[in-house]
């Protein structure tokens, strides 16, 4: 890297076309294109480049300078969680110095907290028009868990008559990541399907899941329902069973 051109990107430029002819550029007017990204932005390093998409899992994006270069400020952009000090998907902040292991460093550092969407995220780091890119892959967070809350556990058989069952999936640490698939059903005692639900969710998101049945159509029908929840853990699939009651009156 050409030290000189480094310091010189972040420094007002005094061109001297003659004795006692001289000319101030400042770093708007300055044509960049001698620069490249190098020259501006050493390295962009995430501490930790797969974190659990739990609401809480942090990872620090490191961002080196070169060391010469004056004191500047870098704008960093994510797709996915949101950056600890602003609450929000963009940071901004100014250049430091900083010993680490003997040797002097010129950085900026920002937190990146995850949320609860799994995926790539895409950090796009920009210094004076020049950008570099680092990517942090969010895991999905599993549930080791799955509870299930009737409104009532009876129901009167017949129309119009129904059950709000609220459905939580719960992981050892921080929330179960959007968009996980569910799955439930509801069956008579002889294991015949049974009922039917107004709203039946596909998928748990917003740490929240809630579901609506009716015994209608099937009116006659007196005695336990057994409402299952299917979903995928970790390592291998989970379920829970309620059961409500469909009663005379």
């Amino acid at each position: 890297m050409n030290n000189v051109r480094a310091i010189n990107f972040f420094l007002p430029i005094i061109i001297c076309l003659g004795l006692g002819s001289c000319v101030l550029y400042d770093d708007e007017a300055y044509d960049l294109s001698n620069f490249n990204v190098d020259d501006v932005i050493v390295n962009v390093t995430p501490s930790r480049s797969l974190v659990s998409a739990n609401g809480l899992d942090t990872t620090s994006i490191v961002v080196e300078l070169p060391i010469e270069a004056d004191t500047v400020t870098v704008s960093i952009e994510t797709n996915l969680g949101t950056f600890v000090s602003s609450g929000t998907q963009k940071f901004s902040g100014t250049s430091y110095r900083r010993s680490m292991g003997g040797t002097n460093k010129h950085l900026v550092e920002a937190q990146l907290k995850a949320g609860a969407d799994a995926g790539k995220a895409i950090i796009q780091v920009q210094v004076a028009g020049f950008q570099e890119r680092v990517e942090v892959e969010f895991a999905r967070n599993y549930p080791n868990e799955i509870s299930v809350t009737p409104s009532k556990i009876g129901v009167v058989r017949g129309f119009g008559n129904e059950i709000e069952l609220s459905i939580a999936l719960l992981a050892p640490v921080g929330m179960v990541s959007n968009n996980h698939p569910i799955e439930v059903t509801a069956t008579d005692s002889a294991q015949n399907s049974i009922g039917n639900f107004r709203v039946r969710p596909g998928s748990y998101s917003l740490n929240s899941a809630n579901a609506v049945f009716s015994v209608a159509p099937d009116t006659s029908y007196v005695g336990p329902i057994h409402i299952l929840v299917n979903t995928q853990g970790d390592a291998s699939p989970l379920n829970h069973e309620i059961i409500i009651y469909s009663l005379d009156h």
